[in-house]
């Protein structure tokens, strides 16, 4: 910038108008995937036990070049069944308790 002007280069409006189209279809692409996980983690929570424990858990890839090797949280479910420990993967999100059916044990 010098002498308060900028040299930014105009850009046409179909080049702006496609940038925002492909931007809205990214965001669109985005939710799609969040209500998908939403809607797995409520599916997944059916059918577990009462007694059941929610814990939140970071599990690692195993990667070796992973810059981020924590990944989650991800959510699982825990009880005992028959003197076992029983382990149910929820998902990435915690369904609300109006979404959980639990089955009696």
């Amino acid at each position: 910038m010098i002498d308060g002007r900028s040299f930014l280069k105009p850009i046409p409006w179909p080049k702006v108008k496609k940038r925002i189209n492909k931007q809205l279809e990214r965001n669109e692409k985005w939710i799609a995937r969040l209500n998908e996980k939403k809607t797995t983690s409520i599916k997944n929570s059916k059918n577990i036990p009462s007694n059941a424990t929610i814990r939140k858990e970071y599990v690692k890839c195993g990667k070796w070049d992973c810059p981020r090797c924590e990944h989650g949280p991800y959510y699982y479910a825990y009880w005992k069944e028959k003197g076992m420990l029983r382990k149910k993967y929820i998902g990435e999100y915690l369904p609300s308790v109006e979404n959980t059916t639990y089955k009696s044990s």
